[in-house]
């Protein structure tokens, strides 16, 4: 996963498939609202994939979009592997995010970890209507995303014109029912590979 340099000179997000022995190149879908060649903002990148099984992955990135007097700003984008195809969405926004018309829209997507197909966390930043930059987690849960600010640290301060700048750029889940469950399999194959007396 990443990006690539077209002969027209706009990027495109990419995603590597691995099939047998064979790999290849899968241009990753744009959402609807996505920049084009012809309004010259054409813009996108995977950041980050996670996958539950070899058939459910979750990608994460970020792309220009084409609306607005100030088009060109950033969204963040999720795609969804289910069935062999690559779904895309757009990220759900935070409450508090800028604008095209204000200047301010821009939220990237940078990591992604998924426990099981419908369990995965997000973490990248937004901007919001002042121009600041803020952490910004999105959470899949019962099959809908949900996007909250993410906590700053105690002595976290500004860029001395009032303006914040939080980046979020990695998550780790660690799911203990899961160790459980493997620590139970575990005992068990012992069990049974042990003589009785």
């Amino acid at each position: 996963m990443g990006s690539y340099n077209a002969t027209s000179w706009y990027t495109y997000g990419v995603f590597e498939m691995l099939s047998g022995r064979t790999w290849s190149a899968l241009e990753a879908p744009q959402p609807m609202n996505a920049g084009t060649e012809a309004d010259q903002s054409e813009y996108s990148t995977i950041t980050s994939v996670s996958c539950s099984s070899q058939t459910s992955c979750v990608a994460v990135g970020y792309y220009e979009d084409d609306a607005g007097p100030n088009k060109g700003y950033f969204h963040g984008l999720i795609e969804t592997l289910s069935g062999g195809t690559w779904w895309r969405a757009p990220a759900t926004p935070a409450g508090e995010l800028g604008t095209d018309l204000d200047g301010d829209q821009n939220a990237k997507l940078e990591g992604i970890s998924c426990v099981t197909a419908g369990a995965c966390t997000a973490v990248g930043s937004y901007n919001d209507a002042s121009g600041s930059s803020y952490g910004l987690i999105e959470s899949l849960s019962g099959g809908n995303w949900t996007a909250t600010e993410a906590p700053e640290p105690a002595d976290a301060g500004n860029d001395g014109a009032g303006t914040q700048d939080v980046t979020l750029t990695g998550v780790a889940m660690l799911v203990d029912r899961l160790l459980r469950t493997d620590r139970q399999v575990q005992r068990r194959r012992l069990e049974r590979a042990t003589p009785t007396v």
